[in-house]
């Protein structure tokens, strides 16, 4: 999310929210931190190594997994939120 992000916004407008954005926010975190250890790992691995290779592109692909779901449990979130608010049913 950017620095003034959607969050934000979501924290302003609805307070009961903010604990479930901190999480939210955490998880980015987490996952910026994951990706940088990813991209030091790869600068630094031998072509050579095969064995090394594989195993970075196997947990850039779990983080990658990881981060879809994150989205869809943000996009739901927010569905809610909103929905809510507008007086929706759900």
């Amino acid at each position: 999310e950017s620095q003034r992000g959607f969050m934000q916004v979501v924290t302003e407008a609805y307070p009961e929210s903010a604990e479930h954005l901190v999480a939210f926010r955490e998880q980015h975190q987490r996952y910026r931190r994951e990706m940088s250890l990813l991209t030091a790992r790869l600068q630094f691995v031998a072509a050579s190594n095969a064995n090394e290779i594989a195993a970075i592109g196997r947990d850039l692909q779990k983080l990658m997994d990881e981060i879809d779901r994150h989205h869809l449990q943000e996009s739901r979130f927010l569905q809610v939120v909103f929905r809510d608010d507008a007086g929706g049913e759900g």
